[in-house]
């Protein structure tokens, strides 16, 4: 868990999943500006300024798409993208999803998910199939059970 200590608002202050490969990117990252014991891990150059306030942020995403050759996006499509991901492997459990992303409710993380059709059909699938199963369950459970010889 990483613990978001400062933020815009008192819900940005919370405790969030992180999975072993961020933890070693942090670590090193950590290590590499020499293990300092406090401080912010991607600093701006003011600190009155949020770290896409100054520019470095806006920079590295153009030379990326530059680099890449990539058509252009607004770097938030990348967490929309990288939610509703989760949310198709999720099984479309919103509330563990709001908690992956920090959200203080799941009505911030509807706004940032968009689902696709093809994954809107396999949710139904999936349902009718446990539905069907549910009900072959309850018809043998109704059935007459036969006296033993």
């Amino acid at each position: 868990m990483i613990q978001i200590v400062e933020g815009k608002f008192k819900a940005a202050r919370r405790l969030l999943p992180m999975p072993p490969t961020v933890y070693r990117l942090l670590k090193a990252r950590h290590q590499a500006q020499g293990s300092p014991t406090e401080g912010t891990i991607f600093p701006s150059e003011s600190k009155t300024v949020r770290l896409t306030s100054d520019g470095l942020a806006r920079q590295q995403h153009e030379e990326a798409l530059a680099n890449s050759k990539v058509a252009a996006f607004p770097p938030y499509t990348l967490r929309h993208r990288a939610l509703t991901r989760l949310g198709e492997a999720s099984g479309g459990d919103v509330f563990a999803l709001a908690r992956i992303a920090g959200h203080s409710s799941i009505t911030i993380t509807q706004r940032n998910v968009h689902p696709q059709a093809e994954t809107i059909d396999r949710v139904f699938s999936k349902a009718q199939q446990l539905q069907k199963k549910a009900e072959k369950q309850s018809r043998k459970k109704k059935a007459p059970q036969k006296a033993l010889a």
